[in-house]
């Protein structure tokens, strides 16, 4: 292999040598430099130079030398009878002279074992590694040229440390599978590396076995031992994996080529036996292509293009990867089904009952449908306008296209958008690239086999617009003006999409461009109460998860505190999907149950629901009390629904310093700095020392702290807590807050209402506080949201304050400790 070198001649020389080597490792280390006793090594010494090109002696690995030359060969026998150490160090070039510049940094000196006589009349230095060296100056004297050196010492290598450990195991476990390509020829070398103890000399010794003489210098080069050991294992790894990459290329071109040759003898078989039987397959296929196209509804223009199309391939070699071309793609034309449509069965009461019986609430959004329903058989499915269906997830937005479909009788295809970047998944591909394919659009309406299916776009808002051009991949296909000669760039002939249904989705409208805007109606679908989770689990989710796992209901029930438990205490969501979920487990458990005949809970109470899904996941509890001063609960909403959050803030001593934490975003943080401002202006109506500004530091924080906040509709909920911090009052029990506060201390109005308010009744929260021009926002909740709850709407903060604050002091106050500014300074 090209990643060893000479492992078997390296190894035949330590592998003799091998109990000698370990004795004088491991019981004379403090004389090799190695630092492995207290012994201090001499650190700048004169010894006779060799040079040497392309060779490295690493310390302790016996390492043999040919030698042709008389010099060397007298050089080295004079240092064997001396019993004198040798300088061996590497030149950068083949230049004769001694120049400091023209070697390497970093040397190793020897010991001269033996010097043997080899048959052909060569001989062979036998060497020992001792210590690595720093060169530091070159001088000849007396045609002899010796080198001034600084030993290196090493740093110690706890075996014990279980990293090292771990670096070592994996030293040896790659180099036994680069040895194992040819486990016959090196049985012997895998034995022996086993054998090898000191992780110092099993790094050496493989070390000295690599190719790449580079390599090998680096490594040298390396002081700290450990370091040297992650490099080389960097190394074995990377040539392991570019030998074992090399190996599956040629073995992968050698298979298609056997396979390339196998099937043109096949194929030149098959189709003498053809000729001989009077057959011909492509007479067969382009028999096959026209019978297709004599009953397609096609317009002139297409029928054109196919015969064109035709005529082209049957001036082709059959073979040819053009043909094949040709061939795929009118196979796709004759396939799509042009003209084919199926018959509208719009009836408004069946399709009221099915919606009634598949979605529970959702008054609204139902009779939004049924009105687009009753349009679209009044102007025979012309309607002009596509929906798009916003809410969170969970909320069942895909489960109402399903119904739709249902109810008007059509094919329903789904087509994801979310993370499309590339025009072609939507448009399509031209059919001459390699793997040219249909877009997703006409794909559908090809796997649907209608003309008029409903083409749900699903997760409209997450296009990856910044990689794409944006809308201008979907706008021909929603809208009307340009459906009529809609053209795939694969299909290049004009499809009319007049007929079909786009129906989209969304999580967030705020993520949709503004071109689609226009061209979408769009219909907002609110998350869920607790009391319409709680008939939603009782009616459609339990009673389907039950019958999906082959129970019965007298197999398992569950009471409504238990419903209403796993709501509360286990999802945390608008939607139902986690809530589905969670039913699921418990069926699962029970069914395990049932089929292995033990004992279980037929009828599951409030008390029981944790041995099925262990212990609480969220706790209600803990969104409904504030104890001390300084802490607000403020709304927020994302795309997935709302949520509450907590603003906290405290004071300690120091100079005035602001710290913010909580992954707040940088309009959050401007909204705390700006809050804090109005706060100071406003200190002395609110009864607040000003040197409390400059002697305590204040630390503002938002909870839960593991999720990103950005945006300004928690300026209110800043401004509160930080007045009840430096005032010392509670804000009052079950209030939250949300609005963006400006300088002037104006309350202006922010969005996400109704997600927030869902949010905060789910949570527990009685009253809210907003801008008063967010009550168009509130007046449009249904009732059944707002009932139990209280709505203040303002215009300045101190209408804020005013309904926020409790009247008294807590009764735990912080009594702050000030001194005088003039006091402060002398000290």
């Amino acid at each position: 292999m090209s990643l060893i070198n000479n492992f078997k001649e390296i190894a035949f020389w330590n592998q003799g040598n091998q109990k000698k080597i370990y004795t004088y490792h491991l019981d004379s280390s403090k004389k090799s430099g190695e630092n492995r006793g207290n012994k201090k090594v001499e650190k700048d010494i004169w010894l006779p130079m060799f040079s040497v090109s392309k060779i490295i002696v690493f310390p302790s690995i016996v390492t043999p030398l040919h030698l042709t030359k008389e010099d060397d060969i007298t050089f080295f026998k004079k240092a064997y009878k001396k019993d004198q150490e040798v300088a061996i160090i590497a030149s950068k070039n083949n230049r004769k002279t001694y120049k400091k510049s023209d070697f390497y940094a970093v040397g190793t000196s020897v010991k001269v074992l033996k010097v043997l006589m080899m048959p052909d009349g060569n001989h062979i230095a036998v060497l020992q590694g001792k210590n690595r060296f720093k060169l530091l100056e070159i001088a000849e004297k007396s045609s002899q040229v010796r080198a001034k050196v600084a030993i290196l010492e090493h740093n110690s290598v706890n075996i014990k440390e279980k990293k090292v450990q771990a670096l070592i195991a994996s030293i040896r476990e790659v180099t036994s599978k680069i040895l194992g390509a040819a486990p016959e020829k090196n049985r012997e070398l895998k034995r022996m590396l086993e054998s090898i103890q000191d992780p110092l000399f099993l790094i050496y010794y493989i070390a000295a076995n690599i190719s790449s003489f580079s390599v090998k210098q680096s490594l040298l080069a390396i002081r700290d031992s450990k370091k040297r050991a992650e490099k080389l294992l960097s190394y074995l790894v990377e040539g392991f994996e570019f030998n074992k990459l090399k190996e599956e290329i040629q073995y992968k071109v050698h298979s298609t080529i056997s396979q390339e040759q196998k099937n043109f003898f096949l194929k030149k078989h098959i189709q003498a036996l053809q000729n001989e039987l009077g057959e011909d397959h492509d007479s067969l296929e382009i028999a096959k292509l026209y019978e297709k196209a004599k009953k397609q509804k096609w317009t002139k223009e297409v029928e054109e293009h196919f015969t064109e199309n035709m005529e082209q391939m049957s001036r082709m070699q059959p073979h040819s990867s053009d043909y094949a071309t040709y061939l795929r793609y009118l196979n796709v034309l004759v396939n799509i089904p042009w003209g084919i449509y199926t018959k509208d069965t719009v009836n408004l009461a069946h399709a009221q009952k099915e919606l009634e019986e598949s979605h529970y609430g959702m008054k609204k959004v139902k009779e939004r449908l049924l009105e687009f329903l009753a349009v679209h058989a009044l102007k025979n499915g012309d309607t002009g306008i596509s929906m798009c269906l916003v809410g969170p997830p969970g909320v069942g937005k895909t489960t109402i296209v399903a119904s739709i479909a249902k109810a008007l009788g059509r094919k329903l295809v789904k087509v994801s958008l979310a993370g499309i970047y590339d025009e072609a998944k939507l448009l399509g591909h031209r059919k001459t690239y390699v793997a040219a394919m249909l877009g997703n659009i006409m794909a559908g309406i090809q796997k649907a086999g209608s003309a008029n299916p409903i083409i749900l776009l699903d997760e409209i808002d997450k296009m990856d617009y910044v990689r794409s051009k944006g809308p201008d991949s979907i706008l021909p296909i929603l809208d009307p003006s340009q459906q009529n000669d809609f053209v795939d760039n694969y299909l290049e002939v004009p499809f009319d999409l007049s007929g079909v249904l786009f129906i989209a989705t969304a999580n967030d409208i705020n993520n949709i461009s503004w071109p689609l805007h226009d061209r979408l109606e769009f219909i907002e679908i609110e998350g869920y109460t607790t009391e319409e989770k709680l008939t939603i689990a009782q009616k459609y989710l339990f009673p389907k998860q039950r019958k999906t796992h082959g129970l019965a209901k007298q197999d398992v029930q569950i009471t409504l505190k238990a419903l209403k438990a796993i709501i509360e205490s286990y999802t945390a969501e608008s939607g139902v999907r986690e809530l589905s979920r969670q039913l699921a487990t418990i069926c699962r458990k029970v069914a395990k149950k049932k089929l292995m005949g033990e004992s279980y809970l037929k009828h599951i109470k409030l008390e029981q629901i944790s041995s099925f899904l262990g212990p609480e996941k969220f706790d209600q509890e803990y969104y409904q009390k504030i104890t001390k001063p300084g802490v607000a609960i403020g709304l927020s909403w994302s795309e997935i629904g709302g949520s509450i959050l907590f603003i906290e803030t405290s004071a300690s001593r120091g100079k005035g310093e602001v710290t913010v934490s909580g992954q707040l975003g940088k309009v959050m943080e401007e909204s705390a700095f700006v809050a804090l401002s109005i706060i100071k202006e406003k200190s002395s109506q609110l009864g607040i020392d000003d040197r409390i500004f400059s002697q305590y530091d204040l630390h503002i924080h938002s909870s839960p702290g593991t999720i990103s906040k950005e945006g300004p509709s928690a300026g209110i909920t800043l401004l509160s807590a930080l007045a009840s911090l430096y005032t010392q009052k509670n804000v009052k029990d079950k209030v939250a807050l949300t609005g963006e506060v400006t300088l002037r201390g104006t309350v202006l109005p922010v969005g996400g209402i109704k997600k927030k308010v869902l949010a905060a009744k789910n949570a527990g929260i009685k009253e809210i506080i907003l801008s008063i021009k967010n009550k168009k926002d509130i007046e449009e909740i249904d009732a059944n949201y707002r009932k139990g709850m209280v709505f203040h709407y303002v215009e300045n903060i101190e209408q804020v304050l005013n309904h926020i604050l409790e009247k008294k002091h807590n009764k735990q106050a912080i009594q702050w400790k000030l001194v005088e500014q003039e006091e402060k300074i002398n000290k």
